[in-house]
């Protein structure tokens, strides 16, 4: 579960956010509001050691972009936490 918040504007009425697990896409999510994100992991894929998530944000765009500001970073999601643990 990822508790994210994301980044908008006028332009930008939400952010989607791709997961892959080792390069490959498992889901993801239309974020608009703040709130708690889940996603569930392939069983056999648990057997690894080591799990790279990585998050696509293909949304992202910087305040300065939007108009906002002159904050030239490029923002998609804040995590605020993750949280990984054993389904039922």
């Amino acid at each position: 579960t990822v508790d994210a918040i994301p980044f908008l504007s006028s332009r930008i009425n939400k952010q989607q956010v791709i997961v892959r697990l080792d390069g490959e896409k498992i889901g993801g999510w239309r974020i608009s509001v703040e709130g708690k994100y889940s996603i569930k992991i392939p069983k056999e894929r648990l057997k690894q050691s080591i799990l790279k998530l990585d998050f696509d944000l293909p949304n992202a765009s910087s305040p300065k972009n939007e108009g906002m500001s002159n904050d030239n970073r490029c923002l998609g999601i804040a995590v605020k936490s993750i949280e990984i643990r054993r389904g039922k």
